[in-house]
């Protein structure tokens, strides 16, 4: 369908409302896929939350766990809202009143990963978490887009985090 499809009444029907009540919502186009772009956002932080919550990263495995889990969620459970939220960011290119919510999720994000990177390395950099979210970005849009059978992250997630992270060292 892609954002193309993205219509009052397809969203009406989907969500099984009266016809005409999204419309009600969202008086246009734009305000209709930039509401799309704010619940997927709030949906994606509460994935990420719920992963953070489950394991307190100390060291770069606990990291690796926790980029694994966010990428199989996001090609998993996740996925009908992951592929949306890859086409919004392609309808982005054509439509640039998207970019900047789209770019404001990323930013977003980048500070909550360089908090959980930085309590294994205090001095992780903050380019570091920028890449470490644009792999998860790129993995996980290529699984969706030409999915694997054999998809496991683990071992590029894990390659990547030990050149990223020093663990700190605790001194006796």
């Amino acid at each position: 369908m892609g954002v193309g499809g993205l219509t009052y009444r397809s969203v009406d029907a989907a969500a099984n409302v009266p016809s005409g009540t999204t419309s009600n919502h969202f008086r246009t186009r734009d305000a209709l896929l930039l509401g799309v772009i704010v619940e997927i956002e709030k949906l994606r932080r509460a994935f990420w939350r719920a992963l953070v919550t489950e394991i307190n990263p100390t060291t770069v495995a606990d990291l690796v766990g926790i980029g694994t889990a966010y990428a199989n969620g996001a090609v998993g459970m996740m996925s009908t809202r992951v592929r949306a939220y890859m086409a919004l960011l392609m309808e982005g290119w054509s439509h640039p009143e998207l970019r900047e919510p789209l770019q404001r999720g990323r930013d977003a994000q980048i500070p909550r990963t360089l908090q959980l990177m930085r309590k294994v390395d205090p001095k992780t950099p903050e380019l570091h978490a920028e890449i470490f979210q644009d792999y998860l970005t790129g993995i996980i849009y290529q699984q969706l887009a030409n999915p694997s059978p054999n998809f496991n992250p683990r071992p590029g997630i894990e390659a990547l985090l030990s050149g990223l992270v020093t663990p700190r060292v605790v001194q006796e």
